[in-house]
C-alpha cells in the first residue's frame, strides 16, 4: 500500500467528500473519506468494497465518516485522560514525598532543638528561676504539641506546619540556647 500522504494533499478542505481509489494500488480500498475536527484534517477512512457487491450510497459514506471521526476523538479523549491520570500520580507521588519531607524536618530537625533548648536551659540555670522553669515548660509544651500533630494530623497539613515554623521562627533554634 503506498504511502497516504498524496491522499492527504488532496484533501485540502473539508468541502472535499471522498475520493475515488484505485483499488489494486490502495489494497482493496475504493473510497477514500476525509476525517475532520475542529483541528483539522484528523484522518483518512478507507473503504473496500460491500461484501454484497453493491456500491455505496451517500448515507452509508457518511456513516461511515462521522463514525471514523467519534472512533478518533473517543480515542484522543482516552489518550488525554491516560495523560491526565498519569500526571496526577506524579504529582500525587510528589505531595507524598514533601509530606514525607516535612515529617523527616520536623521529627529530626525541629524537636531536636526545642529539646536541646530544653536542655541547655535547664542545665544552665538552677530550676529556682521562674523565668526560665515558664520557658521550660512553653517549649516542653510546643515539643508535645508538634509530636501529637505529627502523629495525628492528616499528611497534607505537615508541610504547611514546616512552611509555619521555618517562616516564623526561622530554620533553627540556636539562638535560644
Amino acid at each position: 500500500m503506498p504511502p497516504i500522504n498524496n491522499l492527504i494533499e488532496q484533501f485540502s478542505s473539508p468541502e472535499t467528500l471522498m475520493l475515488p481509489l484505485d483499488s489494486a494500488v490502495y489494497g482493496g480500498a475504493i473510497w477514500a473519506l476525509p476525517l475532520w475536527s475542529e483541528r483539522g484534517l484528523i484522518g483518512i477512512f478507507l473503504l473496500g468494497m460491500k461484501q454484497s457487491g453493491s456500491l455505496y450510497n451517500q448515507e452509508e459514506m457518511e456513516i461511515a465518516r462521522v463514525s471514523g471521526e467519534r472512533l478518533i476523538d473517543t480515542q484522543a479523549s482516552a489518550e488525554m485522560a491516560r495523560r491526565l491520570m498519569s500526571l496526577q500520580r506524579e504529582r500525587l507521588a510528589q505531595s507524598q514525598i514533601i509530606d514525607q519531607q516535612t515529617r523527616r524536618t520536623l521529627h529530626d530537625d525541629i524537636l531536636p532543638d526545642l529539646q536541646a533548648a530544653m536542655i541547655s536551659l535547664s542545665s544552665e540555670q538552677s530550676a529556682a528561676n521562674g523565668q526560665i522553669t515558664a520557658a521550660l515548660n512553653l517549649m516542653s509544651d510546643a515539643h508535645k504539641q508538634i509530636s501529637d500533630l505529627l502523629h495525628d494530623m492528616p499528611i497534607h497539613w505537615k508541610q504547611r506546619l514546616v512552611w509555619i515554623f521555618f517562616h516564623t521562627w526561622g530554620t533553627g533554634f540556636g539562638g535560644a540556647a
